[in-house]
C-alpha cells in the first residue's frame, strides 16, 4: 500500500463491515477529508506567498516525493500485473495511448483496456478447445502472476 487510494479503499471496506454503507462512507470521509482540507483551505493564501523561495522549494520537494510514491506504486503493481504476452501488449498499448494521444479520457482508456482483456482472456475459459490449449501454453511460457496471500480474519 504505497499510495492513499488503497488506504481509503481498505478503510471504506472495514467501515462497511462494521456499519454497512454509512460506515463505509464515514470511514472513507474521515480518511480523505483531512488531506483534502489541508490542500483546499490554504490554497488562497498560497498565491500571496508563491514568490517565497522557501515555499517554492517546499512545494518542489513535496511534488518530487509524490512523484516518487506514485512511481513506487507503479513498480509494485507492474511486477504483479505484467506477467505474460497479453498483459505486456495491453500495458504497451495503454502507455502509448496516455503518452502520445493525450486527449483520450481516462475512463475511455479503462473501458477499452477492460474489453481488450476480456476478449484476450476469453479463450483461457474454454479449456477443451485448441485456442484454450494455446492460451495455457502461452501462460506456461511467460509464467503466471505470483499469488497473493490473503490473511484470514478471525471473528469472535
Amino acid at each position: 500500500m504505497v499510495t492513499p487510494g488503497p488506504v481509503v479503499i481498505t478503510v471504506a471496506f472495514i467501515g462497511y463491515l462494521v456499519r454497512g454503507f454509512s460506515g463505509a462512507a464515514l470511514a472513507a470521509l474521515g480518511v480523505f477529508l483531512p488531506c483534502y482540507l489541508f490542500v483546499i483551505v490554504p490554497a488562497p493564501f498560497y498565491a500571496r506567498f508563491a514568490g517565497n523561495p522557501g515555499l517554492r522549494s517546499f512545494v518542489g520537494g513535496v511534488t518530487a516525493a509524490a512523484t516518487g510514491a506514485i512511481a513506487g506504486a507503479v513498480w509494485v503493481l507492474a511486477r504483479r500485473a505484467i506477467v505474460d504476452l497479453p498483459t505486456v501488449v495491453i500495458f504497451a498499448g495503454t502507455l502509448a495511448c496516455v503518452t502520445w494521444w493525450k486527449r483520450v479520457p481516462e475512463p475511455v482508456v479503462i473501458v477499452v483496456v477492460g474489453l481488450a482483456t476480456i476478449a484476450w482472456r476469453a479463450p483461457e475459459r474454454m479449456p477443451g478447445t485448441w485456442v484454450g490449449r494455446e492460451a495455457r501454453k502461452q501462460t506456461a511460457l511467460f509464467g503466471t502472476a505470483r499469488p497473493t496471500r490473503v490473511p484470514r480474519v478471525r471473528s469472535g
